[in-house]
């Protein structure tokens, strides 16, 4: 029963290491959108109204034609104007969308992984105590083998986490490890 309940701890470890993984990479997908969803404002804003004061130069030469085509002088600027300001704000808008969604996934996949946490820990305490009736090894390798196949089926449903979080999560957690066998008595 032992070595069921150090493949479980194996478990968990892994667990809590994606779910922390996964929580710090939906962090910083939510700082990038904001981050990258201003700067792509002003640059877009900023390529349009550089786009409109070119474009406003070279209409000077169709300056008489316009009359003849029933537009006035002031329409043009202000079409353009309008063209690239909704231009702006649409990409601005999608490059701001992309980070969240992503966070958005982090997150259901942290919800996923804490979910499975709180499994493994229950597993824990249920067939860790000799005195319980639940010392049955064969029902434990079940239990355990279901929560194997829905880590899975999280793994599967996730995208990969950053590789930076990934590995500050197996750090704190092997620390988290270490120092927690010295506190206990």
């Amino acid at each position: 029963m032992q070595k069921v309940l150090e493949l479980a701890d194996k478990y968990k470890l892994d667990v809590e290491m994606r779910a922390f993984a996964h929580y710090v990479s939906a962090n910083y997908h939510r700082r990038r959108g904001d981050l990258w969803g201003g700067v792509a404002a002003g640059l877009a804003g900023a390529a349009g109204l550089s786009t409109l004061a070119g474009a406003t130069s070279r209409l000077d030469s169709l300056k008489d034609a316009l009359p003849q085509l029933g537009l006035s002088w002031f329409v043009v600027p202000v079409a353009f104007a309008i063209v690239f300001l909704l231009s702006s704000i649409i990409s601005a808008v999608v490059a701001f969308q992309q980070h969240p969604r992503q966070a958005a996934t982090h997150m259901v996949s942290y919800a996923g992984y804490s979910d499975l946490m709180r499994r493994l820990e229950t597993f824990g305490l249920r067939y860790s105590d000799p005195s319980s009736a639940n010392r049955d090894p064969a029902a434990a390798l079940d239990t355990l083998d279901e929560i194997s196949k829905d880590i899975k089926a999280v793994a599967a449903a996730s995208i990969y986490p950053l590789q930076e979080a990934y590995e500050d999560g197996k750090r704190i957690k092997d620390w988290e490890r270490k120092l927690g066998s010295l506190w206990v008595d």
